[in-house]
């Protein structure tokens, strides 16, 4: 199958390879290139095009060679041994600095592309941009065409300003005037994108979303279109590692982003002082650049409207000491962080599916969220961690039915009858109470945490039972327990066997439903330590083992012993059709990569082995 992406940024792997500066942004979208590379499907040609400014050559059907393993990657220069995927680059001319602004130009750059490809399958990333919309106007194959909704600029429009004074959304800043990027401006552009993101849907034949709120407008708007869930996939580094309370800066809050008021960072400046109040160390970092800064000659020509309203904000608060930006920071840089921080905050005004929150819940930092947009169906306040109180669109509500209908979740699009000053009050003080409630509760907070093991939220204090006949008991149960998951490992092998009667991991892997892939893979060390077994016995004569039955289970142990095992499941008449079975490393055969393993610390990880074939003959 033919694939091309159709992205909005120049993924950081491309970029290394063309020599150029990468961005980090979209995160989670270089971590399915990753996988991508990885997984060395066969079956999958991929083409990438991205976006360049107008003043810069395009790259033209280049074939980039992606190391498939992360080490590879890191150390290209001195593995030139390394096995690599290859990748078809397109690049093409689009004003990236103005994404509200359509130029029909695209139409004739990304038709050529097209044509040139020949794609089975076109996958745009991003309704919200004019490249999107003109692959949809010039594709002939709507039903070809895949859309990926990030937000709804529609409705991010009409949240923008979270609850601002309207006394503060109308003044402007040398910066605003000279760059004409006033507050107002910046509003109008999200609906301007809005308008080419809505008709993109409108004419795109297959649309991905990850919550029940997209899911709702983008039907209202095409009932047409088919519409997959696809959770995206986050960054490789945030799957590994967890939240320590020991380890992290106490009553320190993380912010990942605060470029525009959408973001919310305004609440939470005006509910840090009833923070302070209760907790007097606390301390604010934020992920990015300095809107604050204030001062050189230049920093105070460059400030905006919103960077000078945080500014008083925060001195009126009395807060510079406590609020600290944190410039651009590079995946593992924003990991670090998060697992220093005492809880992670998510305040904006209006989201689809932060993945910051996300990375964040990955970790089992502790965290915070506003109940609005898709985060219900991501973040499950109370159960997860805390909500707080978020912007409503009561205005949206009224005059839309699609946003009044575009959640199933009864916590968005209410209409609260209070007024502005009412509401920004309403959610500043539920924003500090949640902080306060969530730091309280040490308990509560490790609770929350879904990569701690049980016994870490337990009480500290465990009664020891010196009763010997107890002890043997439980000891024998347990053993009982990790022999059924062997017992599952094995006998889902031999089942995927008998359907294909020659198979290898890699197979097993693609056809596998869940239901399945949990008895296949209780864990991954079960999985390793079975397969291990296989391989070493290479060839396995039913026959010849049932004949010498009496004399191997004398010798059989407490512990997993596969041919003991094999004999017990040959009892089953499904079974009895084995004769002989042959397990064979496959060679000159890439890694299988297996996603979202459970492993022996209750952990879950990705993780690659080598192929291995196994084959039968019949009785």
């Amino acid at each position: 199958m033919k694939v091309l992406w159709v992205c909005n940024i120049m993924l950081p792997a491309i970029a290394g390879a063309l020599h150029k500066e990468a961005s980090n942004k979209e995160g989670w979208l270089s971590g399915l290139l990753e996988q991508v590379a990885a997984e060395n499907s066969s079956d999958l040609e991929l083409a990438v095009a991205f976006p360049v400014p107008a003043d810069t050559e395009v790259p033209w059907r280049l074939q980039i060679a992606m190391p498939r393993e992360k080490e590879d990657r890191e150390h290209l220069q001195t593995n030139t041994d390394a096995e690599t995927y290859n990748i078809t680059c397109y690049g093409f001319h689009e004003d990236t600095v103005h994404p509200d602004r359509y130029q029909p130009l695209l139409e004739e750059e990304l038709h050529r592309i097209t044509e040139d490809f020949s794609p089975d399958v076109i996958h745009c990333f991003g309704t919200e941009y004019p490249h999107t919309l003109a692959v949809c106007r010039v594709f002939p194959h709507k039903e070809k065409i895949l859309v990926g909704i990030q937000g709804i600029c529609t409705l991010c429009a009409e949240a923008y300003f979270a609850d601002m004074p309207e006394s503060e959304i109308h003044k402007t800043t040398f910066r605003d005037l000279v760059k004409k990027d006033t507050l107002r401006s910046q509003q109008e552009k999200f609906a301007r994108r809005g308008v080419m993101e809505r008709e993109a849907i409108e004419l795109a034949g297959n649309i991905t979303g990850r919550t029940a709120w997209d899911r709702a407008v983008t039907t209202a708007w095409n009932p047409k279109a088919h519409y997959y869930t696809m959770n995206e996939t986050l960054r490789a580094s945030f799957y590994e590692g967890q939240w320590q309370p020991e380890h992290c800066e106490p009553y320190s809050i993380f912010v990942s982003q605060a470029d525009y008021p959408l973001k919310g960072l305004h609440y939470l400046l005006q509910a840090l002082p009833q923070i302070r109040e209760k907790y007097p160390r606390v301390q604010v970092y934020v992920a990015g650049n300095d809107l604050t800064a204030y001062r050189t000659p230049k920093e105070k020509l460059k400030i905006s409207a919103y960077g000078r309203y945080l500014r008083r904000l925060i001195r009126e608060g009395q807060l510079e000491d406590r609020v600290h930006f944190l410039g651009k920071l590079t995946g593992e840089e924003m990991k670090e962080r998060f697992l220093k921080s005492h809880l992670f905050l998510c305040c904006s005004s209006l989201e689809n599916s932060p993945n910051s929150l996300g990375e964040a819940m990955l970790l089992g930092v502790p965290c915070i969220s506003t109940e609005v947009g898709g985060i219900p169906s991501l973040f499950d306040g109370g159960r997860d961690g805390l909500w707080c109180r978020g912007h409503q669109l009561s205005e949206v509500a009224e005059n839309d039915k699609y946003a009044s209908d575009a959640s199933e979740s009864k916590n968005n699009m209410r209409n609260y009858k209070t007024t502005k000053t009412e509401e920004l009050e309403n959610i500043v003080n539920s924003m500090a109470n949640s902080v306060i409630e969530m730091w309280s509760s040490p308990e509560k907070m490790l609770e929350y945490q879904k990569k701690l093991k049980k016994a870490d939220v337990e009480d500290e204090t465990v009664e020891l039972d010196f009763d010997e006949e107890e002890y043997n008991r439980e000891k024998e149960e347990r053993r009982k327990e990790r022999m059924k998951k062997y017992e599952g490992c094995v006998k889902g092998i031999l089942e995927q066997l008998l359907k294909y009667k020659e198979m290898t991991l890699e197979i097993l892997n693609t056809v596998c439903t869940e239901e399945e892939r949990t008895q296949l893979l209780p864990t991954a060390e079960i999985f390793r330590e079975v397969i291990i077994e296989f391989l070493t016995a290479g060839t396995i004569d039913i026959g010849a083992l049932q004949n010498e039955q009496s004399d191997y289970l004398m010798d059989a142990s407490d512990g997993f012993v596969l041919n003991e095992m094999l004999l017990g499941l040959m009892e089953d008449r499904e079974f009895r059709k084995i004769g002989k079975m042959f397990i064979f490393p496959m060679e000159d055969s890439a890694h299988v990569y297996f996603k979202n393993v459970m492993d022996e610390n209750g952990n879950r990880r990705n993780f690659r082995c080598s192929n291995v074939g196994f084959r039968y003959e019949e009785r």
